[in-house]
C-alpha cells in the first residue's frame, strides 16, 4: 500500500498495514484530538491508501492525480464489535470478500480488497464510474452499516492503519475481471480532450503501414487488441482504440496519443492538411472565436472568422449540390468540436495556451510577459550599479534589503518557470522623493511586465477586475484609505485574502464570472505623514503572516533620468534574481517561501491605527474608575454587563453608548487575542462568555499596548 507517517507528509513509502506494529498513538483521545495528531507533522505512524498517485513517491492531490488503483479500501461508520464481524459476513455471504478487516478509531469497520495487479486510471469521471462499479459488484452496502461513501469516492483520502487486523481471504480480486468493469464504464466516456482526434481510417493506415500484421481484425474505436506499439506487451487485448489514442491496461501509462504511438510529425502532417490548417490557431468560447495576431490573442464574430478562413485557407462557403453543409460549415463545426472552451482568459506567467483548470478548458489569453535576464549569471552590480547603489542604501534599517530581495527572486523564479507561487503584500513607507513609486512602478513593475493600480479594487470601488488580472503586479500609489471604516475593514480583508488565495472572482464587463487563478504580488507605497500612513492595514485581522512592512531611508536622492538607467541595467537584475539563493535567516514555509518583515515603527502605527485602539482606551478609563475606590481586585461579567458597568459611569456613557453589545464582544475578542494587559477569559457561567479585568496589571514583554 501506499503510506504516509501523517497527513501532513507528502512523500509515499511502500508498508503492508496489517503486519505495521507501533506503539507511539497516544491513548484515549477525543475525536478531535485525533485529528490533529493524524495532521500532526511530528506523527510517526502509518496512514495508507489503494491509489498510486502519476508520481508514484508523492501523496494523491489535486496536483498529483491518482494514476493507478492497486486496492480498495472501504469505511464503515457503524460500530461493530470482534465477537459480531463473522455474523455480518456470513450474513452477506459475497462473491468477492475482502481481503482484510480491521478497526477503526473511532470502532467502525474498514475492508480491504487487493486487487491481482494495478488498474489504470483515466479521468475523473471514469475513476467515478469505476468505484460506483466496485460498489455495485462488491455489495459493499450490505456488508456493513454506515458506508462513508464520500471517503470511497475519494482517491486522495489516506486511511489510518487501526488496529485488529485480520486476514479474511488469500486470493486479490483478478485483474481480468477488475479490467472488464473499467472497460465497461468507459466506453461512453469523452475521449476528445485526451488528444489529437485524427479520422481512425488513417491513423489505421499508419499503423498497418509503421507495424504490419501486429493489430489482429478491424482497426476501429472500440476495437480491443495488444500495444502493438511495444515489442514487451504481451496481453493480446488489453488496449482499446480510441478517437485521440489508445486506452491501455496495461503499460506504465494509462492512455497513449496518437502522436506518442506514430510521433508528432504524423500528426503535424495530418493537422496540416485542409481543415487542420485552417482551425489550428483558433479557439471557440461557445460564443467568440479567438485567433492570434501579431502574437496576441484577438476576439473575432463568427463573420469575421469566416472572413480569415475563406481569405487565408481558401475555404468556402458555397453549398455544392446534394451537400447539404458547406466547407465552411464543416470547419466551424470542427472547430466547435474540438476547440471548445469554458472560456478566455489571462493566466499570468504561465506557458501554455490551452489550460485546465477547475475541471474546465481556458484559453490562456495573457499578454504580460516576465522581463527575460541576461544570459550570464550576474554578481552583485557588476552590471546594474544604479539599481545596486540605489537599493544598496534604500531601507532603514538596511537588514530590509535581504528580505525585499528574497520576496523578489522567490516571485521572479517560479514566474519564470511557469509556476507562479504566491506571496505576501509588501508596504514601502517612506518620506517624499525617496523613489518609492520608482522602485514600485519601474524596477519591480518592469519586472514583472507590467504592473496595475489597484486602489480602487482593493477599496471596495470596483467590481469589474479584468484589467487586474492581466498582470502580475498590483500597485497602490499614496491613495489615501478610505474613512468609512467598513471600507476600511474590506481593505484590509483583501490584503489578507489576496497573498491567501490561489484564485479569484474573475469578472470582465459584459462577460459571466468565473474563478480564475493568480500568483501575482501586491505591492504598496505610502508617505510617512500621519495621514498617508493610515494606509497600512488593519493588523487586528490576524493578516501579519501575510504583509511586509519595509521603511525607507530618508536620504538626498538624484532621480535624474533614473528609469531610463533602471531599464538598461533591469536584464542583468534580472539574472541577477534568478540566480539568487534566499538566505537562511529569510527562508519561510511552503506557503510564501520567504519569512514575513516588519518595520516595528511600521507596525506600532498600524496598531495605533486599528479599530480596537480606540476602544483600548476607554476600556482603560472605565478600569481606572472602576477600581479607583480600592475594593474589588478583578471585575468579571459578559459582554452585556460590562456595558451596563461602563453605562452606569457618567464620565464614558456618551462614548459606550454606540457601542453594540455585539461589537463590544468582539472587540473584547481582538483585545485578547493581542494579549491586551489584564483582560481575559475565566471559566464560562453557564452558556455566558466571561470576561475578566484586573486591578493589577504587568506588563508582558513586548506587548503592543
Amino acid at each position: 500500500m501506499f503510506c504516509l507517517p501523517n497527513l501532513s507528509n507528502a512523500k509515499i513509502e511502500r508498508f503492508e498495514p496489517w503486519d505495521f506494529h507501533n506503539d507511539t498513538m497516544p491513548q484515549g483521545m477525543s475525536k478531535d484530538e485525533f485529528r490533529a495528531w493524524c495532521a500532526d507533522a511530528r506523527t510517526q505512524h502509518l496512514f495508507y491508501s489503494g491509489f498510486e498517485g502519476t508520481n508514484a513517491a508523492l501523496r494523491v492531490s489535486d496536483s498529483n492525480p491518482a494514476a493507478f488503483m492497486h486496492a480498495l479500501v472501504v469505511d464503515y461508520d457503524a460500530r461493530i464489535t470482534l465477537e459480531e464481524r463473522p455474523a455480518f459476513m456470513k450474513r452477506v455471504g459475497t462473491a468477492y470478500p475482502p481481503n482484510y478487516i480491521s478497526t477503526t478509531f473511532s470502532g467502525g469497520v474498514r475492508l480491504v480488497w487487493l486487487f491481482e495487479g494495478p488498474v489504470p486510471l483515466f479521468s475523473k469521471r471514469i475513476n467515478e464510474s469505476f468505484l460506483l462499479r466496485l460498489q455495485k459488484e462488491l455489495k459493499l452496502k450490505k456488508l456493513f452499516p454506515g458506508i462513508d461513501e464520500e471517503a470511497l469516492m475519494r482517491p486522495s483520502q489516506y486511511y489510518h492503519c487501526g488496529n485488529d487486523w485480520e486476514p479474511l481471504f488469500s486470493q486479490p480480486l483478478p485483474l481480468d475481471l477488475l479490467y472488464s468493469w473499467a472497460i465497461a464504464v468507459s466506453q461512453k466516456a469523452d475521449w476528445s480532450g485526451f488528444g489529437d482526434e485524427i479520422p481512425i481510417n488513417r491513423v489505421a493506415e499508419e499503423v498497418e503501414k509503421r507495424f504490419p500484421g501486429r493489430w489482429p481484425g478491424l482497426f476501429e474505436i472500440g476495437a480491443r487488441g495488444p500495444r502493438f506499439w511495444d515489442d514487451t506487451a504481451s496481453n493480446p487485448t488489453a488496449a482499446i482504440v480510441r478517437s485521440t489514442g489508445i486506452q491501455c491496461f496495461t503499460g506504465s501509462k494509462p492512455f497513449v496519443t496518437w502522436g506518442e504511438i506514430l510521433g508528432r510529425k504524423f500528426v503535424d502532417e495530418f493537422q496540416a492538411d485542409s481543415v487542420g490548417a485552417a482551425i489550428r490557431g483558433i479557439w471557440f468560447d461557445g460564443r467568440d472565436y479567438w485567433r492570434k495576431v501579431d502574437d496576441v490573442w484577438r476576439l473575432f464574430k463568427k463573420g469575421d472568422i469566416a472572413l480569415n478562413l475563406r481569405v487565408d485557407h481558401g475555404i468556402s462557403d458555397e453549398r455544392r449540390r446534394g451537400v447539404v453543409a458547406t466547407a465552411m460549415d464543416q470547419v466551424l463545426n470542427q472547430i466547435h468540436l474540438t476547440k471548445a472552451l469554458d472560456g478566455a482568459a489571462p493566466f499570468v506567467y504561465r506557458t501554455a495556451s490551452v489550460i485546465n483548470f477547475g475541471g474546465k478548458r481556458y484559453l490562456n489569453i495573457a499578454r504580460s510577459r516576465l522581463l527575460a535576464g541576461a544570459d550570464e549569471p550576474q554578481p552583485w552590480g557588476i552590471n546594474f550599479p544604479y539599481i545596486a547603489n540605489l537599493l544598496d542604501g534604500y531601507f532603514d534599517p538596511p537588514e530590509q534589503l535581504q528580505f525585499f530581495l528574497s520576496w523578489l527572486a522567490y516571485g521572479y523564479q517560479h514566474a519564470l518557470k511557469g509556476q507562479p507561487r504566491n506571496g505576501q503584500a509588501v508596504f514601502l513607507a517612506g518620506e517624499v522623493n525617496q523613489g518609492k513609486t520608482l522602485v514600485s512602478n519601474v524596477l519591480v513593475g518592469d519586472l514583472f511586465g507590467g504592473h496595475i493600480d489597484a486602489s480602487d479594487y482593493l477599496l471596495g470601488e470596483s467590481k469589474f477586475n479584468k484589467e487586474l488580472f492581466e498582470v502580475g503586479l498590483w500597485t497602490v500609489d499614496d491613495t489615501l484609505p478610505s474613512s468609512d471604516p467598513r471600507k476600511q475593514q474590506l481593505y484590509s480583508a483583501m490584503l489578507k485574502k489576496i497573498p491567501a488565495n490561489y484564485s479569484f472572482q474573475y469578472h470582465p464587463k459584459f462577460r459571466d464570472q468565473f474563478m480564475l487563478p493568480w500568483a501575482g504580488r501586491v505591492l504598496i507605497t505610502c508617505n510617512a505623514d500621519p495621514e498617508s500612513i493610515r494606509i497600512l492595514p488593519d493588523v487586528e485581522m490576524s493578516l501579519l503572516d501575510k504583509v511586509m512592512l519595509f521603511k525607507v531611508a530618508t536620504l538626498d536622492r538624484d532621480f535624474t533620468d533614473a528609469a531610463t538607467q533602471i531599464r538598461a541595467e533591469l536584464p542583468f537584475f534580472a539574472r541577477f534574481l534568478q540566480d539568487y539563493a534566499i538566505p537562511s535567516e529569510c527562508r519561510g514555509d511552503a506557503r510564501f517561501g520567504v519569512k514575513c518583515y516588519h518595520h516595528e515603527e511600521l507596525l506600532e502605527e498600524a496598531r495605533q491605527s486599528g479599530r480596537t485602539a480606540g476602544f483600548a482606551e476607554l476600556l482603560e478609563i472605565f478600569r481606572r474608575s472602576f477600581f479607583s475606590n480600592g475594593g474589588e481586585d478583578e471585575w468579571v461579567g459578559n459582554a452585556t454587563e460590562l456595558k451596563q458597568a461602563m453605562l452606569s459611569d457618567d464620565t464614558i456613557r456618551p462614548l459606550v453608548d454606540p457601542y453594540s453589545v455585539d461589537a463590544l464582544g468582539r472587540l473584547l475578542g481582538k483585545l485578547a487575542s493581542q494579549k491586551y494587559q489584564g483582560l481575559d477569559r475565566p471559566p464560562r457561567r453557564g452558556s455566558s462568555r466571561l470576561w475578566r479585568i484586573s486591578r493589577v496589571v504587568v506588563p508582558p514583554e513586548n506587548c503592543p499596548f
